[in-house]
Protein backbone atom coordinates (compact mmCIF):
# COMPACT_ATOMS: atom_id res chain seq x y z
CA UNK A 1 0.00 0.00 0.00
CA UNK A 2 1.16 3.59 -0.86
CA UNK A 3 2.31 5.93 2.29
CA UNK A 4 3.33 9.45 2.77
CA UNK A 5 6.93 9.12 3.51
CA UNK A 6 7.91 10.16 7.14
CA UNK A 7 8.13 13.97 8.44
CA UNK A 8 12.14 13.60 8.48
CA UNK A 9 12.12 12.64 4.52
CA UNK A 10 9.93 14.90 3.24
CA UNK A 11 12.39 17.78 5.53
CA UNK A 12 15.17 16.67 3.33
CA UNK A 13 13.21 17.18 0.13
CA UNK A 14 12.34 20.32 1.07
CA UNK A 15 15.95 21.05 1.93
CA UNK A 16 17.02 20.01 -1.42
CA UNK A 17 14.72 21.81 -2.91
CA UNK A 18 15.74 25.19 -1.47
CA UNK A 19 19.76 24.65 -1.46
CA UNK A 20 19.27 26.69 -4.73
CA UNK A 21 18.89 30.34 -4.18
CA UNK A 22 16.52 30.74 -7.52
CA UNK A 23 14.07 28.24 -5.73
CA UNK A 24 11.69 31.00 -3.51
CA UNK A 25 9.74 28.60 -2.05
CA UNK A 26 7.70 25.34 -1.99
CA UNK A 27 4.20 24.43 -2.11
CA UNK A 28 2.29 21.28 -2.24
CA UNK A 29 4.98 18.86 -1.66
CA UNK A 30 3.42 15.56 -2.39
CA UNK A 31 5.10 11.94 -1.57
CA UNK A 32 4.37 8.34 -1.67
CA UNK A 33 6.30 5.30 -1.20
CA UNK A 34 5.18 2.50 -3.32
CA UNK A 35 7.44 -0.45 -2.99
CA UNK A 36 11.47 0.02 -4.05
CA UNK A 37 9.96 3.50 -5.48
CA UNK A 38 8.95 6.77 -4.00
CA UNK A 39 7.12 9.09 -6.16
CA UNK A 40 7.76 13.59 -4.98
CA UNK A 41 5.59 16.10 -6.74
CA UNK A 42 5.64 19.88 -5.50
CA UNK A 43 5.64 22.88 -7.14
CA UNK A 44 8.46 25.91 -6.78
CA UNK A 45 8.17 29.44 -6.97
CA UNK A 46 10.58 31.25 -9.10
CA UNK A 47 11.58 34.51 -10.03
CA UNK A 48 8.97 35.62 -12.96
CA UNK A 49 11.90 37.31 -15.10
CA UNK A 50 13.51 33.88 -15.56
CA UNK A 51 13.65 32.96 -19.33
CA UNK A 52 11.80 29.18 -19.85
CA UNK A 53 15.14 27.74 -20.54
CA UNK A 54 16.79 29.22 -16.95
CA UNK A 55 13.27 27.73 -15.17
CA UNK A 56 13.99 24.69 -16.67
CA UNK A 57 17.47 24.47 -15.79
CA UNK A 58 16.96 25.18 -11.79
CA UNK A 59 13.96 22.54 -11.98
CA UNK A 60 16.54 19.92 -13.56
CA UNK A 61 19.16 20.81 -11.63
CA UNK A 62 16.37 20.00 -8.36
CA UNK A 63 15.45 16.89 -9.33
CA UNK A 64 19.25 15.93 -10.00
CA UNK A 65 19.45 17.09 -6.06
CA UNK A 66 16.96 14.35 -4.90
CA UNK A 67 17.72 11.68 -6.94
CA UNK A 68 21.50 11.46 -5.69
CA UNK A 69 19.49 10.28 -2.11
CA UNK A 70 16.35 9.14 -4.02
CA UNK A 71 17.72 7.21 -7.13
CA UNK A 72 14.67 5.35 -7.60
CA UNK A 73 12.45 8.30 -7.41
CA UNK A 74 10.07 10.08 -9.77
CA UNK A 75 9.75 13.44 -9.68
CA UNK A 76 7.93 16.19 -11.08
CA UNK A 77 8.64 19.57 -10.14
CA UNK A 78 5.87 22.39 -11.58
CA UNK A 79 7.48 25.92 -11.82
CA UNK A 80 5.42 28.74 -10.45
CA UNK A 81 6.24 32.48 -11.23
CA UNK A 82 6.48 34.52 -8.02
CA UNK A 83 3.61 36.88 -7.04
CA UNK A 84 1.48 34.82 -9.62
CA UNK A 85 -1.88 33.69 -7.31
CA UNK A 86 -2.93 30.98 -9.83
CA UNK A 87 -2.32 27.61 -8.32
CA UNK A 88 -2.48 24.44 -10.13
CA UNK A 89 -4.44 21.46 -9.70
CA UNK A 90 -7.25 20.90 -7.78
CA UNK A 91 -7.82 22.55 -4.28
CA UNK A 92 -9.16 19.47 -2.51
CA UNK A 93 -5.49 18.40 -2.86
CA UNK A 94 -3.34 21.57 -2.04
CA UNK A 95 -1.65 21.46 1.40
CA UNK A 96 -1.38 23.97 3.50
CA UNK A 97 2.82 23.85 3.83
CA UNK A 98 4.81 26.78 2.13
CA UNK A 99 8.27 26.56 2.63
CA UNK A 100 10.77 29.33 2.22
CA UNK A 101 14.08 30.50 2.15
CA UNK A 102 13.13 32.28 5.46
CA UNK A 103 11.93 28.77 7.01
CA UNK A 104 14.34 26.73 9.52
CA UNK A 105 15.29 23.87 7.40
CA UNK A 106 18.20 22.55 10.13
CA UNK A 107 17.65 19.15 11.35
CA UNK A 108 19.12 15.89 11.44
CA UNK A 109 18.29 13.41 8.72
Amino acid sequence: MDQELPPQERELILKLALEDPHINAVHDLRTRAAGPFVHIQMQVDLNDTLSLNEAHEIVIAAENRMMKVYPAADILIHPHPNGCQHMHGNSIFRQELNCDHDHDHDHDH
